[in-house]
């Protein structure tokens, strides 16, 4: 059973023009954190993989920066993933509790093919987890959903839990992207 929770506002807004394709292109966008809430809990297990999924809208995809710029994106790039443990854990103290190996970070288009745009590997306790994104700007410009809005994030891993193990573990996901 995968729980969906509602999307929290941007708190993060920053105008930046920087070199990043590193081949001396300068480009400029606006740097926005998309916040979004899931649960893991002992039925959000698809065998022995648990996975967490929140919607994110049109409305609430980085609201701040389209009323800043005054213009829905036309491109996203993905610069940082941060997986934290959200508070009222209950049977988890760790989250080597929960997984046993690194956690996905995917984000499921509206229509096309999900992507793969971070890999998070555990630490020790309920530490923040930085994941490393495995996504570029040019893969996530071939599904116009996401620039737009329309997706779904979805994390998952390995089930470290025994069956019949009570636990709740809510988990808040930043994704910092680049409007453009």
């Amino acid at each position: 059973m995968c729980r969906a929770w509602s999307v929290f506002a941007v708190v993060s807004v920053t105008l930046v023009g920087c070199d990043l394709l590193g081949e001396g292109v300068d480009v400029a966008g606006v740097i926005g954190s998309q916040y979004v809430s899931l649960e893991f809990d002992e039925g959000s297990g698809l065998g022995s993989t648990l996975v967490a999924e929140a919607e994110v809208t049109p409305e609430r995809f980085l609201p701040n920066v389209q009323e800043r710029v005054g213009r829905p994106a036309t491109s996203v790039d993905l610069l940082r993933v941060r997986l934290e443990a959200g508070t009222g854990a209950t049977g988890v103290t760790a989250w080597s509790e929960v997984f046993s190996g690194p956690l996905t970070v995917t984000i499921e288009p509206a229509n096309g093919s999900p992507l793969t745009v971070a890999m998070a590997t555990l630490v020790s306790g309920l530490g923040a987890i930085e994941g490393e994104v495995t996504s570029s700007r040019e893969s996530l410009d071939t599904l116009p959903d996401i620039a737009a809005g329309r997706f779904s994030v979805k994390v998952s891993g390995e089930s470290a839990r025994t069956s019949g193990a009570s636990f709740t573990l809510p988990v808040r996901a930043e994704l910092e992207f680049v409007y453009f």
